[in-house]
């Protein structure tokens, strides 16, 4: 990365950043040194749905969010696309799939993380060397309480890739399942939450919206030093496994 900022490059990066922490804070620090941009694709973030959310979030629709339900489940099975390497990672599933949902969480809530407490499982019917399913509890500086829950070894209904959640406020929730946002008042009644319009959504919003910021002379929302924020959340959850206690950041 440091050969390609010299030479005056931008940079699109796949997350994670790095499979290293250490080298990831790194990486992160050579990158706000140079006048270059340097943007982790988290394709999840453009879609649709998500920013129907985060619009209805920042409105207030169902008050100041306080905790959140969010459930990702789906039968990755052994005849993807994984090489050896990722298969047999520690941890695989977190590292290359949770990333994307804690990613959205930060995003929808405009809010980092400050604690996780992590488990993670590998069901019998699971092809995969490292752990297949995993639970997690986080905690907002903003004060909202996070139970996720996540598999890639999935049996029964799959849900989206983003996901389903349910984001739970005073006056009501915002509920997204199968990519249909809506909101759902104490008396019961629901409301959809029309889908904003996009020219472009997941990869090719990615290069958009990299190319706009070069043009524009400002970071993308995705650069690097936002999303070490996200990638922490990972290695953070990682941690809590190994030592089974709840982490404080």
């Amino acid at each position: 990365m440091e050969e390609m900022l010299e030479a005056g490059l931008h940079i699109i990066l796949e997350k994670p950043i790095s499979l290293d922490w250490d080298e990831s804070v790194e990486m992160a620090a050579l990158a706000a040194q140079s006048d270059r941009y340097v943007m982790i694709s988290q394709n999840y973030r453009w879609n649709p749905a998500v920013l129907a959310v985060k619009n209805a979030v920042e409105a207030n629709v169902v008050g100041p969010i306080e905790a959140i339900e969010w459930s990702f489940a789906r039968n990755h099975t052994s005849t993807s696309s994984f090489v050896a390497w990722r298969k047999e990672l520690e941890e695989m599933f977190l590292k290359e799939m949770c990333v994307h949902h804690f990613d959205l969480m930060r995003y929808i809530l405009n809010s980092n993380t400050v604690s996780v407490y992590a488990q993670s499982h590998n069901p019998s019917w699971s092809w995969l060397d490292s752990n297949g399913s995993v639970s997690v509890i986080l905690g907002f500086e903003s004060g909202v309480h996070v139970h996720y829950y996540s598999s890639f070894v999935n049996r029964g209904t799959d849900t989206p890739w983003i996901g389903n959640f349910r984001l739970v406020g005073n006056d009501g929730a915002i509920e997204v399942y199968n990519d249909s946002p809506c909101i759902v008042r104490l008396d019961g009644s629901r409301e959809d939450i029309p889908l904003p319009s996009m020219a472009y959504t997941g990869l090719k919003h990615s290069l958009f919206h990299m190319m706009e910021s070069i043009r524009d002379g400002r970071k993308p929302l995705t650069h690097i030093g936002d999303n070490l924020r996200s990638w922490e959340v990972v290695c953070r959850a990682v941690e809590s496994i190994r030592e089974q206690r709840m982490i404080k950041f």
